[in-house]
């Protein structure tokens, strides 16, 4: 709760799973009573990593994790753009490749 003056106040409400992670977050409503609300949606084996994020819009990103890191390998924003990393033994950053291009002709390389 926040005071926003007039003796009115400001409302932002959460709510969790029940092994703990973040499950929706929705803000104070509008001048017509809208809340903008953020739900989240996890890995299914960890149930740790956000894969997905969908907002009141219906506007969606996602993202698909190395388990054996906890890193995320390939996002995919509310366009459809996909962003790919490629990641050496020890977890490094070896490539990444943005929407236009390929792991294989990566649009950065590490060396």
């Amino acid at each position: 709760d926040a005071d926003i003056g007039d003796g009115r106040r400001a409302e932002t409400k959460l709510h969790w799973n029940l092994n703990g992670t973040l499950d929706w977050i929705e803000g104070p409503p509008n001048h017509d009573g809208d809340r903008y609300r953020t739900s989240y949606g996890y890995d299914p084996i960890a149930q740790t990593y956000v894969t997905s994020v969908t907002d009141s819009h219906g506007y969606v990103s996602t993202a698909e994790y190395d388990p054996r890191f906890c890193e995320a390998i390939s996002t995919t924003d509310v366009n459809g753009n996909v962003t790919r990393r490629k990641l050496d033994a020890f977890a490094r950053l070896e490539r990444l490749a943005g929407p236009y291009d390929a792991l294989g002709a990566p649009t950065g390389r590490i060396v």
